[in-house]
């Protein structure tokens, strides 16, 4: 093998993948999707180009009304692994999200932004670490942030440190009360381990929740390659609705943004479920809810503490305001 470059050894290690085509497990990779025109077919080439071949694709459309829906049937015509499916209105992205699980089957299961990137390589090596430890649930691969030009930036920081322990407490206070972008959500992960689980709740935070039960489902690993790219733009779901009382639409269409919402006490609430539903034993269960103490004065841009305190006051404050209207 002296003399070959790097790309030369990636295209035969891919050649060699795709010659043992039915002895790899089935990877399903889900891409909810609402009005992606501007990034959608950047999103989708990277995954239809990926070197590990055996893929189920499944696009779910939130009843785009820009051409969303013109490039997804572009692509599922001329790639048999893809399937397309439209919903007739908005169902908003917790739905969607619950969707393109529901309706896969692999061993191996990705959620893919429509605004997000993937080297060729990222699900080939990801397989290759849940294949050699049943154990981890979640692999990831170090990130990059790129704008709208696909313009590399700075690497973002996962947040993986310590996730590969073996102790379930640990990684549950790491990933909890850790100031993260979440990006762990974007990992390939263990079916197995999500089914039953909700990967996007109808709240803000449901992905960080997402993942906390994950942290207590098993160890995670990072390849350490920059393989993700993840993109920043004018049109993200934070930035679209600054509001987090109004940012619970773009998670449930049917929630009305005047409805009353304790945001920050929901997300505890929620993961104080995740710990009560979870296997542990009971002495276990005490170490995962003294964890939770530490996820209230975790800073996160202020403590939490103070979110919560801030929570019934905003409550008050627009039942004041719609009582004088």
């Amino acid at each position: 093998m002296k003399g070959w470059g790097m790309g030369e050894s990636a295209q035969i290690a891919s050649n060699l993948a795709a010659a043992h085509l039915g002895y790899l497990p089935l990877v399903s990779i889900g891409v909810p999707v609402y009005n992606g025109e501007n990034y959608l077919r950047r999103a989708l080439e990277s995954i239809t180009n990926q070197t590990y071949k055996n893929l189920e694709i499944l696009i779910a459309d939130n009843a785009s009304t820009d051409g969303t829906e013109a490039i997804c049937r572009e692509f599922a015509a001329k790639d048999d692994r893809i399937r397309y499916h439209r919903h007739p209105a908005n169902l908003g992205a917790s739905a969607n999200h619950a969707f393109v699980l529901r309706f896969t089957t692999g061993k191996y299961f990705r959620v893919a932004a429509h605004d997000d990137e993937m080297a060729p390589t990222l699900v080939e090596r990801c397989v290759e670490v849940l294949e050699a430890d049943p154990k981890v649930v979640v692999a990831i691969t170090r990130v990059l942030s790129i704008d709208d030009d696909s313009t590399p930036g700075a690497e973002i920081d996962g947040h993986l440190k310590g996730m590969s322990s073996l102790n379930p407490i640990e990684r549950f206070g790491l990933i909890s009360c850790r100031p993260n972008w979440a990006t762990p959500i974007f990992g390939v992960m263990r079916r197995q381990a999500i089914e039953g689980r909700e990967i996007l709740g109808r709240y803000t935070g449901a992905d960080r929740t997402f993942l906390a039960e994950m942290a207590l489902a098993g160890p995670w690993r990072q390849v350490d390659e920059l393989l993700f790219f993840r993109r920043g733009h004018a049109t993200n779901s934070t930035k679209t609705f600054p509001d987090e009382w109004q940012r619970r639409q773009w998670f449930d269409t049917s929630i009305q943004s005047s409805s009353i919402a304790f945001p920050q006490w929901r997300r505890l609430a929620e993961l104080a479920k995740v710990v009560d539903r979870s296997s542990l034993s009971p002495r276990s269960k005490v170490g995962a809810y003294l964890q939770l103490a530490r996820w209230v004065v975790t800073p996160l841009h202020r403590p939490r503490i103070l979110k919560l305190l801030r929570d019934p006051l905003l409550v008050a404050t627009r039942w004041l305001r719609s009582s004088r209207a």
